[in-house]
């Protein structure tokens, strides 16, 4: 069995961080649910709205996969972005709010920022966000609180994946050693 690559990872993470999410706002385990239960995610990007139009859409999509959920048969996926025009996020949150997804997955932390201003209690998931502390997104790595979980950048710390206080709030908390020594000595 060989390792899974620095890129493979993150695909992994970005599917396991939605799944968590879910499990948290499902009043029940989600295996409990009926079979016909279909779970919506919202996907809050300033990128385009088509599925295919950027990467993280993809690794989403795969992670996903490869953990059982398949859009269109146990998940249904709403994409919203801008193209590029920020001004339009904190309304398509809303919209994402109105339409009763299960959980918003933020790419950007100014899409994170949109759906935190849109809903308290909704579960977010965060897409390697640089500094979810600083942006004000969560109290902390170690103790995150609210409704915002999801993956971080760690900066030039060469910790591999650190899941923080899996009872009370989620982070996945990633950084690619390799990458982070090359930035250490710059």
């Amino acid at each position: 069995m060989t390792r899974p690559s620095v890129a493979e990872v993150p695909i992994r993470l970005i599917g396991l961080a939605v799944v968590l999410a879910l499990s948290i706002s499902a009043p029940f385990d989600i295996e409990a649910q009926q079979p016909s239960r279909v779970w919506r995610i919202g996907v809050l990007s300033p990128f385009s709205p088509s599925p295919g139009s950027h990467s993280t859409f993809e690794a989403l999509a795969q992670g996903l996969r490869e953990l059982g959920w398949v859009d269109g048969q146990n998940i249904a996926i709403e994409y919203r972005g801008t193209e590029g025009d920020l001004t339009r996020l904190p309304d398509l949150a809303a919209e994402l709010v109105r339409l009763k997804v299960d959980v918003i997955v933020a790419p950007t932390t100014a899409a994170a920022l949109a759906a935190k201003n849109a809903t308290r209690s909704m579960p977010i998931v965060m897409v390697y966000i640089a500094d979810p502390v600083g942006a004000g997104l969560v109290a902390s790595l170690a103790r995150p609180g609210g409704n915002i979980t999801g993956l971080s950048w760690g900066g030039r710390v060469p910790l591999d994946v650190e899941i923080n206080d899996a009872a009370s709030g989620r982070i996945i908390h990633w950084c690619d050693p390799p990458a982070a020594a090359a930035t250490a000595g710059s």
